[in-house]
């Protein structure tokens, strides 16, 4: 009897630590697959929206050319550069009508849709393309920010480039059957680059 009584109980530990065993390794392959598709549905949207963004950015430059005049260097009689100034009310004109024009840009996105082969969430490159598709639909929740960002780096002897970069943000909804995700996407373009040949004084470098 007492035999038969450890036996059950030996077997019922087994079942136990089987099933945590189970469920524990369930968990596990979960977390990674929605860490796997979270990773790749961030990747289809940054590459919708991306397009959106470009096609944009490039009609708005070449509607408006000049940027480079977006910078005023002052010199002395020999050659010497002795100012540097930025024209802070065109840089805050541009980035505002920038803000606007991809905000409503961003309206395209809506209903825009990526199919995800379920072999994708594997990592493996042989099964990437096989399995069902996971039907994914993006809406843009919020206007997008714009910062536009002034930038000087040595590009040669004498020589500094003067750069004017657009930093971008913006949240995408990405709504799948039985879940929705947000995702945040922080992307960077240049407007523009000016080189100027001369030193430019330390002081005006750390300033701008």
């Amino acid at each position: 009897m007492r035999y038969t009584s450890n036996k059950h109980k030996k077997t019922a530990n087994i079942i136990i630590i089987t099933v945590i065993t189970a469920i524990l390794f369930a968990a596990a392959v979960y977390i990674r697959l929605e860490k796997k598709l979270g990773s790749i549905v961030k990747e289809a949207a940054t590459q919708q929206t991306s397009e959106l963004i470009y096609n944009e950015l490039d009609s708005y430059l070449k509607e408006n050319t000049g940027m480079g005049e977006l910078i005023h260097i002052s010199y002395d009689e020999g050659g010497n550069i002795v100012g540097i100034t930025t024209d802070s009310a065109s840089i805050n004109k541009i980035n505002n009508e920038l803000g606007a024009r991809l905000s409503k840009a961003m309206k395209r996105l809506e209903n825009s849709r990526a199919a995800i082969p379920i072999g994708a969430l594997s990592g493996a490159d042989l099964l990437s393309g096989s399995g069902f598709d996971i039907d994914v639909s993006f809406h843009s929740i919020q206007n997008v920010t714009t910062k536009i960002e002034s930038s000087f780096d040595e590009c040669g002897i004498n020589q500094t480039k003067h750069s004017l970069k657009l930093l971008i943000s913006t949240n995408v909804s990405a709504v799948m059957p039985g879940k929705d995700m947000t995702v945040t996407i922080d992307q960077e373009f240049l407007l523009s680059e000016t080189v100027i040949v001369g030193k430019i004084p330390d002081v005006y470098l750390k300033k701008i």
